[in-house]
C-alpha cells in the first residue's frame, strides 16, 4: 500500500478554518419553530412562468422514463465475469488496467460497425490485447 503524505501546518491550519463551523449531524432533527413561515404572495403568475395545460389540449403521448444501463443484480453481473480471475475482474471493474485499444463507432449504421467490431477484435486478439473500449 502506498504511504500516505504528511499534511503541513498550512493544510492543517486551512483545515480547521474550512471546517470550524460544522456541527455533528448527530445533534438531532432540526426544531419546526425555527423553520422560517412559508407566505403564498398573492401575484398575478408573471408572463414567463410555464402554465398548466388545459383539460381539452391533446396529450402528444405517456411520458417515457429511462432506467440507467448500468444498474444490475448481482448474479447477473457475477454472469458477465464467469471464466475471469476475481482479481482481474476487481482491477477492471475499479478502473485500474489502461484501455489498450479504443474503437469509435459512431455514426456508423449497424452493418458496418458489426464489420469494423468483428475486426477490431480479432485484430486485437491478435495482437494479445486485454483491456478494449468500444464507444458506440
Amino acid at each position: 500500500m502506498a504511504r500516505r503524505r504528511q499534511t503541513t501546518r498550512d493544510e492543517e491550519r486551512l483545515w480547521r478554518r474550512a471546517t470550524s463551523d460544522v456541527r455533528s449531524t448527530r445533534a438531532g432533527p432540526i426544531p419546526m419553530h425555527n423553520l422560517p413561515d412559508e407566505d403564498v404572495p398573492n401575484s398575478k403568475p408573471s408572463m414567463n412562468m410555464p402554465q398548466a395545460p388545459n383539460k381539452n389540449d391533446e396529450l402528444v403521448g405517456p411520458a417515457r422514463v429511462t432506467v440507467p444501463s448500468n444498474i444490475h443484480r448481482h448474479d447477473e453481473q457475477q454472469r458477465k465475469f464467469d471464466g475471469m480471475d476475481r482479481n482481474l475482474v476487481r482491477r477492471l471493474t475499479a478502473g485500474k488496467l489502461p484501455v489498450e485499444a479504443v474503437l469509435d463507432l459512431h455514426g456508423h449504421v449497424q452493418h458496418e460497425a458489426q464489420q469494423r467490431l468483428e475486426h477490431f477484435v480479432t485484430t486485437a486478439i491478435a495482437r494479445d490485447l486485454r483491456v478494449l473500449l468500444v464507444i458506440t
